[in-house]
């Protein structure tokens, strides 16, 4: 059978057509079988799968893999659990993920970095291609993509140079053959209003061609006075089957944002945090935040009669940023008065992507082996094309519990200091992994990359080199797993992931200092239970983080590669179905990290203080479906952190723990229509979410807060 080259129009198509212009994203997997002939039947897209609290499958690894079959700490979020929680922001959905550190750098909640096992995320993955943290998922809207996957622990092999703590995959919505329309209208507090819009369906009779638009508007104020956000997304893609087994897709992603943003509140100078109302924010009217993002992507993928996989995917990322306002800076006096300081910062990044593998399996008699090989290429361009310009005057005074945020906005004036910059990081590598099935029930897995990375800062109105090329070739990441089947249900693993990070610091000599290495020790049990609808999973791991660079004692302003940390600890989670109208998650992480080569006065202290020892995340959701209340669903869940801080061991900033507890309600109108009410912080917990210094970048957690949202499906 062959793709006829000629269609005719299905009425969705004219209504996707009229916005291919701002067309993108995509999800689901898409599957293949060989008849009894040997010939390929036509792939297809499944329907979205994610109608439950867990799922069968990642695509962590490339290609899809059960969750009890990845030797690693996995943790997928659905659609459905989202749309439970009312989440439509990333780092709402990591909050309530095992081990997870959400640390917000605005009031708005528009900068965050995510964080596990004592290091943040320098990157993310889209459908598993890897970009720059900043160029685009810190502050995306969910309302692209059908599921989130995290997996915590180090991730060289697919990865390449990067942090160790966390890797977050989005996984977008994809084309759908079969004709679907879903909406969502809500309503909260602070004058929070929401709307969104879904419809994908088959363009042409044969539903070879599919088609997805799918857009947002946000609009809403804040706890904190004067801060709002506004965000619209438009999300779109195309898929063609150009052979039986052969998909093509493209997209594209648009995302608009306009806000006044603060950078939270300062601090006293001997460590003591400021009490003072929640809704305090120390910003002026003229505060701005407006960003601009655009992501394109192709998508290109082929099923062999066999079952191996071979995939191509391109993506393309650009953001416009400007962000001007007044911050504090300094520490609060005794009597309440700051110092203000205004600020002017424009940046741009353009971030390209690519990522091609090829999947086989060999099957014999008895056993079935699997084989992964594949080069991904990365390039970066962080620019800030407006720099050596500053606000005349600079500073300003204000007063911590009397602040006046209706001040003129000074003057923008060119300065002979600093000057527009580039910086331009590029990546490339190889890797390979094999799954080998020893036996019935020992699998063992071993893989390999080769990587090459560099990264140079130039004066684009000088040429000048502002800072000079750092380079990192040929470094080897190997990864090495043992799994052990005790049934079906239930299987025990140890895992082995390199650690690479490469670093700019020199030498007195001017020799660069060696990346950072080390590895991960993992070692768990994991389950899959009542067909495949509850996981479960538990873990302990060691983390050791080798070479980092120190100052060096005898030579000011160089360094030297003695640096040693250490981060280790257990988690454990569940999520499912319990029952079938009862769905489960709940986790528990304990993290304990350590300096073990550093300077005396760091020595045994935490490197990651801001990582609580102890975390637990609950979220659960019950169905009637019989008597009196036949239609309604209840649903909660709660947050608890322990105490954390910031700082050195003489000084500390230090927030005490917390518990955060949360409710929701709703009603099945009919088959297309929900209606529910959501309540975050129900006891009004006032507490201190994210502590940093002196300066400012203390925040208070959200007060509580209830939304109204009516959802329907056709």
């Amino acid at each position: 059978m062959r793709c006829s080259p000629c269609f005719k129009v299905h009425p969705l198509a004219f209504t996707l057509m009229l916005f291919t212009p701002t067309l993108v994203h995509a999800q689901t997997s898409a599957t293949n079988a060989t008849n009894q002939s040997g010939k390929l039947n036509t792939v297809k897209i499944e329907a979205d799968a994610d109608q439950r609290y867990t799922t069968n499958e990642t695509t962590l690894g490339k290609t899809a893999a059960t969750i009890k079959d990845t030797p690693q700490s996995i943790t997928v979020v659905t659609h459905e659990k989202l749309d439970a929680q009312n989440i439509s922001t990333l780092p709402d959905a990591l909050k309530y993920v095992t081990g997870v550190t959400v640390q917000r750098f605005d009031g708005a909640g528009f900068f965050n970095t995510f964080n596990a096992r004592g290091y943040a995320a320098d990157t993310f993955q889209l459908d598993g291609i890897n970009i720059q943290t900043n160029a685009n998922m810190a502050d995306t809207d969910l309302v692209v993509f059908e599921r989130v996957e995290i997996q915590r622990g180090a991730a060289g092999l697919f990865q390449g140079s990067g942090e160790p703590g966390v890797t977050v995959n989005l996984v977008r919505k994809r084309a759908q053959a079969d004709t679907k329309i879903q909406g969502m209208i809500s309503a909260g507090s602070w004058d929070a209003y929401r709307a969104e819009a879904d419809v994908t369906g088959a363009l042409d009779t044969t539903g070879n061609l599919r088609g997805r638009l799918v857009t947002s508007v946000d609009d809403r104020n804040s706890y904190l006075d004067g801060v709002f956000g506004k965000r619209q997304v438009v999300y779109g893609t195309l898929e063609y089957n150009l052979q039986p087994a052969t998909i093509f897709s493209i997209g594209g992603t648009w995302q608009n944002v306009d806000s006044v943003i603060d950078q939270g509140l300062p601090a006293y100078a001997d460590g003591t945090l400021v009490n003072v109302p929640r809704a305090t924010a120390i910003i002026a009217d003229w505060n701005e935040l407006d960003m601009e993002t655009s992501d394109v992507f192709a998508e290109l993928e082929h099923y062999f009669s066999n079952g191996d996989q071979l995939k191509l995917l391109v993506r393309h990322v650009e953001r416009e940023r400007l962000y001007a306002g007044a911050r504090a800076t300094g520490t609060i006096a005794a009597n309440g008065n700051i110092a203000i300081e205004n600020i002017w910062f424009p940046s741009d990044l353009e971030d390209t992507s690519a990522d091609i593998f090829f999947s086989h399996t060999i099957q014999t008699r008895e056993r079935k082996h699997e084989f992964t090989v594949g080069a991904d290429y990365r390039t970066s361009d962080n620019g800030t094309p407006y720099a050596g310009y500053v606000f005349s005057p600079a500073r300003a005074t204000s007063n911590i519990f009397n602040h006046n945020p209706h001040t003129p906005k000074p003057d923008l004036v060119k300065v002979t200091t600093g000057g527009p910059t580039n910086t331009e990081t590029n990546q490339h590598g190889f890797y390979a992994r094999g799954k080998i099935e020893a036996s019935e029930r020992w699998n063992i897995l071993l893989g390999g990359r080769l990587s090459w990375w560099n990264s140079e800062q130039i004066r684009t109105d000088t040429g000048a080199i502002a800072t000079p090329k750092y380079d990192a070739s040929e470094e080897f990441t190997p990864y090495a797993a043992v799994m052990f089947d005790i049934n079906d249900a239930i299987a025990l693993y140890v895992s082995y992931s390199d650690i690479f990070k490469a670093q700019n610091n020199k030498t007195k000599s001017g020799e660069q200092i060696k990346p950072r290495t080390g590895g991960q020790y993992e070692a768990g049990i994991k389950g899959e239970f009542l067909a495949g609808k509850l996981n479960a999973h538990a873990a302990v791991y060691r983390l050791q983080d080798e070479n980092r660079a120190l100052p060096d004692p005898e030579n000011n302003q160089f360094s030297i590669a003695a640096g040693e940390v250490r981060s280790e600890g257990f988690e454990t989670e569940i999520s499912g179905q319990l029952t079938a109208n009862w769905e489960l998650t709940a986790g528990y992480a304990y993290t304990k990290t350590e300096y073990l080569r550093a300077p005396a006065s760091q020595i045994g202290q935490s490197f990651a203080p801001f990582t609580p020892k102890h975390n637990v995340n609950l979220w659960s959701k019950y169905n009637f479906s019989s008597g009196i209340l036949q239609g309604f669903y209840a649903g909660g869940g709660l947050r608890t952190a322990s105490d954390f801080y910031s700082g050195s061991n003489t000084l500390r900033f230090e927030a005490p723990g917390y518990t955060v507890a949360s409710l929701m309600g709703g009603y099945e109108i009919d088959e297309h229509w929900k209606l529910a009410l959501n309540i975050e912080n129900v006891l009004d917990k006032k507490y201190y979410e994210k502590v940093s210094g002196a300066s400012r970048q203390n925040f208070y957690g959200a007060p509580l807060n209830a939304t109204l949202s009516l959802r329907g499906s056709f």
